[in-house]
């Protein structure tokens, strides 16, 4: 009997790795000017909507000694290409208890590159 819940448990211990739905919301590089231009993402339904592209986030791992860190696999798409690529979405809890918003932005880390992105509002619906 114990052996059918194995899987179950497996996959139940995974669930909570994906996109923080605290972290749901539209930010801006570096700080929020309250204009929507190329330098606004809007982070939703485990998703980044950059200007002209979209990557859908899968297989969340976390990143081990570096808080809520969460390394992903992002299939992205934009302009007629496609391509794949591994994110680091970090975020950052200055002013808010760890867990909670208000947080205040989010460092993307990619190959060769980190962003700073201010949390600017919910994401438009």
């Amino acid at each position: 009997m114990p052996r059918l819940f194995a899987p179950l448990a497996l996959l139940l211990s995974t669930a909570p790795l994906m996109a923080d739905p605290a972290l749901d919301g539209r930010y801006e590089l570096d700080a929020c000017t309250g204009r929507v231009g190329e330098s606004t993402i809007t982070l939703s339904d485990y998703s980044i909507a950059y200007w002209e592209s979209r990557c859908d986030l899968s297989a969340p791992m976390p990143v081990r000694g570096m808080g809520e860190a969460v390394l992903y696999d992002a299939t992205c798409a934009g302009e007629g290409e496609s391509w794949e690529r591994r994110l680091m979405l970090m975020p950052v809890w200055q002013n808010g208890p760890i867990g909670r918003p208000p947080h205040d932005g989010l460092i993307i880390v990619g190959d060769n590159y980190a962003d700073y992105y201010a949390y600017c509002g919910p994401a438009p619906r």
